[in-house]
């Protein structure tokens, strides 16, 4: 798989990064990063420190999780479908008309992985909205066999997601 570019926005819409794995006897190691994103490379050397103090041998599950909030934004303003995978959600208003919560699962690239989308909005239009992009592994792995190479990809499709599910009416705002 091929590393997407990075996005080197000037307003970066990412709130909070969490990484975190689970050993078998059920121990969990976590990250968590805050605003201002500090970029992957920051992000990869944090969960690569989290991975080596794992004492366990074996991991059972690994999480990546990246909250991104959009201030409030004209509706006008944004004329394209919000799309989630291949499946088509409407656009934006039409959403947040109807609901405040919406999660759409979803395949990833990764095998023994599950990616979601939570697309959350305030409650009223002028509040903002936020999109939780989680990715989560299923397979067993032995500590520090790959587990730094899944982060890397689960990274990778994330973006990915990201790409896909925000309009470039939002994107060209934080530009």
């Amino acid at each position: 798989m091929k590393t997407p570019q990075a996005h080197n926005f000037s307003r970066s819409p990412v709130e909070e990064v969490y990484g975190s794995c689970t050993t078998s006897s059920g121990r969990k190691s976590a990250i968590t990063v805050l605003a201002p994103y500090p970029g992957w490379s920051t992000i990869r050397n944090d969960l690569s420190s989290m991975i080596k103090k794992i004492s366990d041998p074996v991991v059972t599950s690994c999480t990546l999780r990246y909250t991104d909030r959009f201030h409030p934004f004209s509706l006008d303003d944004v004329s394209g479908p919000l799309f989630l995978g291949s499946m088509s959600c409407g656009k934006i208003h039409s959403r947040i008309e109807k609901r405040t919560e919406d999660l759409f699962l979803m395949k990833t690239n990764i095998p023994d992985s599950t990616a979601s989308v939570r697309f959350i909005t305030g409650g009223s239009i002028g509040q903002g909205s936020t999109l939780i992009f989680t990715i989560s592994s299923t397979k067993k792995r032995l500590v520090n066999d790959k587990i730094l190479t899944w982060f890397d990809a689960a990274h990778d499709d994330i973006h990915d997601l990201f790409d896909i599910c925000v309009p470039e009416e939002l994107i060209s705002t934080l530009k």
